[in-house]
């Protein structure tokens, strides 16, 4: 295997990202004070919980909400540390809370894969632990065979096939001087223990590495590697099928996604959100023309070998445009597509479950709740995530005064 440097976002750089796109955000949202006000009382009234055990501080960022071993988990990552948090959900309350602390020097963003934490460090080692019904994290396992042994990559995201884990490994090669890296994308490991590189799949711009890597396995075993390749605003979706067992790919070059002017995933959605079932279906957002001018945001989805893209035809305002909506989750529930999201609008926000049929079509609303934009007279404006429970979804996002304290709101929202 060639070796060569790695390419690592430091822990610093993570937290100037997340800066820019708390900013963004912050410049984006539009809410009326009577939205802020109604919000506030559903937090006020118990509804909204503020998670024991997670105040953070400085550069720490609630990256997952999880639901697993019959408990919702909610990950935080820190330059230093993992903290993991769990409850158990009784109805739209959460009570019985543990958490666990894990000192590391994370060098990328924790994945949470079925009732396993995963997480690598900048010494380059990877390390798994179970997510127990206990509620607490079990103890931490170095990952076999190590994804950086070969230096080629930090994981980014990752999947099983059989009882091996998969991961993504996002890296490149220097070019030049200044810190300048030609971008390399790998998958690691086949079933020797070795990692493949597929950077001949990408397009290698120095300035625009491929992101938002996501990994899923269907229910026939079919292994699908997707991620977002090209310019922001001007890139596209690409997806193909992976050998299991050798992790080379089924065709010589990615199948680009049917979706015109792809949205790339946010900081609270880093990875593509990728359903699996019979098939391995991708859920994400595009920007499209609205009918009275101007760019708008809509939810598709598509699965590889399909011609077009399908939309989820949401809610509408009265020009026929779609509200923005933003993505927060999707998985197959009874083999129907369920997609979260977040709804903003000048009345405030809300948080709304659908499910439609195998593509998202025809969705009908399972449930939905305000979101808070205050707590504690503490602004909600940066990281959230979600999952989807038995009868219900998990919803968590972080608030805090510009990253120096704050604290992790969580509730319940029961699905029909």
């Amino acid at each position: 295997m060639t070796r060569s440097r790695q390419l690592r976002l430091s822990p610093s750089a993570v937290i100037v990202v997340a800066a820019l796109a708390l900013t963004a955000a912050m410049a984006t949202a539009s809410v009326s004070t009577a939205g802020r006000a109604t919000a506030s009382r559903a937090a006020e009234a118990g509804r909204w919980q503020a998670l024991p055990g997670l105040e953070l501080g400085h550069g720490q960022a609630l990256t997952h909400v999880a639901w697993a071993s019959g408990r919702a988990w909610f990950v935080v990552g820190a330059e230093t540390k993992l903290t993991v948090a769990s409850a158990r959900a009784r109805g739209s309350a959460l009570a019985s809370f543990e958490t666990t602390r894990v000192n590391a020097p994370l060098g990328w963003y924790p994945i949470v894969l079925g009732a396993d934490v995963l997480y690598s460090t900048t010494r380059t080692t990877s390390g798994v632990a179970r997510l127990l019904p206990s509620g607490k994290v079990g103890a931490v396992e170095a990952a076999s065979p190590e994804p950086m042994t070969g230096k080629v990559g930090v994981p980014v995201a990752a999947t099983r096939v059989d009882d091996r884990i998969v991961w993504a490994l996002a890296g490149g090669v220097p070019v030049g001087h200044g810190g300048n890296y030609k971008p390399s994308l790998w998958v690691c490991c086949d079933e020797e223990g070795a990692a493949r590189d597929l950077t001949s799949l990408i397009t290698p711009l120095v300035s625009s590495p491929p992101r938002g890597h996501a990994l899923g396995t269907d229910a026939r075993g079919r292994l699908w590697l997707a991620w977002h390749d090209g310019p922001v605003g001007r890139g596209e979706i690409r997806a193909v099928e992976l050998e299991p067992a050798t992790l080379a790919p089924r065709t010589s070059k990615a199948t680009a996604a049917p979706v015109a002017r792809p949205a790339p995933p946010s900081l609270s959605t880093e990875r593509l959100a990728l359903a699996c079932a019979t098939t391995c279906r991708l859920v994400l957002g595009s920007y499209h023309r609205l009918p009275s001018g101007g760019n708008g945001t809509r939810i598709v989805t598509w699965a590889l070998g399909e011609r077009s893209a399908t939309p989820v035809d949401l809610p509408r305002d009265r020009a026929g445009a779609y509200l923005h909506p933003l993505l927060v989750a999707s998985a197959f529930r009874g083999g129907k597509l369920a997609i979260a999201y977040r709804q903003d609008s000048s009345e405030g926000r809300t948080l709304k479950v659908v499910v439609g049929d195998a593509r998202g079509r025809h969705p009908r609303q399972l449930g939905s709740v305000e979101l808070p934009e205050s707590s504690r007279g503490v602004p909600i404006h940066t990281f959230h995530a979600g999952a989807f429970a038995p009868g219900g979804f998990v919803f968590g996002q972080m608030y805090s005064d510009y990253g120096t304290r704050g604290h992790v709101l969580a509730t319940v929202v029961p699905l029909r």
